[in-house]
């Protein structure tokens, strides 16, 4: 359990941890050398945005995966011919359990695939009538993972009754069918009675047992009687089991323990001991009680009325302060008192499953076209491999297509100087151009004034705002700051707002002549 749970963490983030570096990488480069080659671009939210699409896919994505793999898998195995192969067929239910213990799956969820797998494969097994030992260990693992089907049950009774000698472990799985039959298999119960009585057990497992085998009267009842009347007479116990038991057993016992036993059913009964908790086992014992002679009767009624009497005024605090805090836990847990925090997070609980089902539903049926597809044509795996391309292109086109349309930002005198590698000029070339940093267009004067109010709020002065008749209508509002005579300046200066979170990107402006503050 803890291997596989480390397993599954490991190869998770190994996932992410791939996809981060491959993909993630790919479409940054994508972008950076493609889309905004020589532009400066805060790329925050696209690198968060690739960082929580590898965690999905790595960890979540990864897992309904897995699921999609095992149920194809179990999907062939419950079509399979039963006169195939048994090897191959074998191989196969075996693999699939194998596969249930894979990174693909947290503990718990392995162990209840497996259990399925398992019942699927003791299910072959039955289909084939085949019955030998490694049969009969599927049979075993089958059955402890649901003791409810009785087509198990049967095959394990059949089997471990037959051996002459069985050993503990297969005597707690007898008890186990035996328990899930509810005591209703007499021949069973006289088996297991028979093998305690010669191993010469009482114990809490062997006396159930007992007690059923002598209220069903199986051939051991006078043996079991005999066994253990006087080591429960010793005890002194008086439960509902014990009670029961005696009734059993007055037919059997000698008449010195018959004698005990009238008394101690009839004291019962004097004290109402089970007329609330087991009317029917307070009418048995009054049946007794009335079989009394009437001297004892009168004996035994003044004994349970000074009990009653004498506990009456006793004082005796039956709750402790865990025992409280316990009782609480109880309540809420089987619904009888309900909190609010339990109807939040029952309706985050159902808002989750809703998720999670419909997004596992979502990956499965790409799962199934995806393999569907590999079964397909050539001709039609091309068209679809076609078609996957040309979306890509125009999803491309579109994103080259909005970032082309900034330039109508810029006047049509002046030019653009995207951000590129500048390659150092000889010393004798002087650079007289005058520069500007344009780092918003906005189309009201009041987005604009905003803006410029930030910038001298982090003490970057010369910002000024150009206004620009606009084509279809209305005006830009441009931001610029400063005018500068190289474009290292220019370049320093919006490196510092872009630190700063001011802008997230911005254009070198070449002027034909030094601008103007408005």
């Amino acid at each position: 359990m803890v291997y596989q749970g480390f397993k599954f963490i490991f190869v998770r983030m190994g996932v992410v941890v791939m996809l981060m570096i491959t993909c993630g990488y790919g479409v940054l480069f994508a972008m950076h050398e493609v889309f905004f080659h020589g532009m400066q671009v805060d790329d925050t939210v696209l690198k968060w945005s690739l960082l929580g699409t590898s965690m999905v896919v790595g960890i979540i994505a990864f897992g309904f995966l897995g699921d999609w793999r095992f149920a194809r898998a179990l999907a062939g195995l419950r079509e399979i011919d039963l006169q195939a192969g048994r090897e191959e067929i074998n191989s196969r239910f075996k693999n699939l359990i194998d596969f249930t213990r894979s990174s693909y799956f947290w503990p718990g969820t392995g162990k209840r695939l497996r259990q399925r797998a398992l019942k699927e494969y003791a299910e072959y097994l039955l289909a084939t009538g085949i019955e030998d030992y490694e049969a009969q260990r599927i049979f075993l693992q089958a059955f402890l993972r649901d003791p409810e089907d009785i087509r198990f049950r049967d095959v394990m009774v059949s089997s471990l009754t037959r051996k002459a000698d069985p050993t503990s472990r297969e005597i707690d799985i007898l008890l186990l069918i035996l328990q899930a039959q509810h005591f209703d298999d007499e021949p069973l119960v006289d088996f297991l009675a028979s093998w305690f009585l010669e191993k010469d057990l009482f114990t809490h497992k062997s006396e159930p047992v007992f007690r059923k085998a002598l209220e069903l009267k199986t051939g051991s009842h006078k043996k079991i009687a005999r066994f253990m009347l006087p080591v429960l007479l010793t005890k002194n116990r008086n439960d509902t089991h014990t009670i029961e038991f005696y009734l059993h057993a007055l037919s059997e016992a000698e008449p010195e323990q018959g004698a005990r036993l009238r008394d101690i059913i009839g004291l019962c009964y004097a004290e109402k001991r089970f007329e609330t908790g087991d009317p029917i086992l307070h009418k048995k014992c009054g049946a007794v009680f009335s079989e009394l002679k009437p001297a004892l009767r009168g004996v035994l009624i003044d004994q349970a009325e000074e009990a009653r009497l004498g506990g009456k005024w006793k004082q005796v605090r039956l709750f402790t302060s865990e025992d409280r805090r316990i009782l609480k836990s109880l309540l809420i847990q089987t619904g009888i008192v309900k909190t609010w925090g339990r109807h939040v997070l029952g309706i985050f609980d159902w808002i989750l499953g809703q998720v999670v089902g419909g997004l596992k539903a979502l990956v499965l049926k790409a799962m199934d076209g995806i393999h569907s597809l590999g079964g397909q044509p050539t001709r039609v795996k091309f068209g679809v491999f076609g078609l996957a391309v040309f979306l890509t292109l125009a999803g491309a086109a579109l994103i080259d297509w909005q970032l082309k349309s900034a330039d109508s930002m810029l006047e049509d005198g002046e030019g653009i100087e995207w951000e590129q590698e500048v390659h150092p000029q000889p010393a004798t070339v002087a650079d007289d151009r005058t520069y500007t940093v344009q780092v918003a267009a906005v189309t009201t004067q009041a987005k604009a004034d905003k803006l410029i109010q930030s910038i001298h709020r982090n003490s970057i002065n010369g910002a000024y705002v150009l206004k620009v008749e606009r084509k279809k209508g209305g005006y830009w509002y441009k931001i610029r700051v400063g005018t500068f005579d190289s474009k290292d300046k220019a370049r320093s200066t919006a490196d510092r707002m872009v630190q700063l979170k001011l802008i997230r990107n911005y254009f070198l402006i070449t002027l034909k002549q030094p601008a103007k503050s408005s």
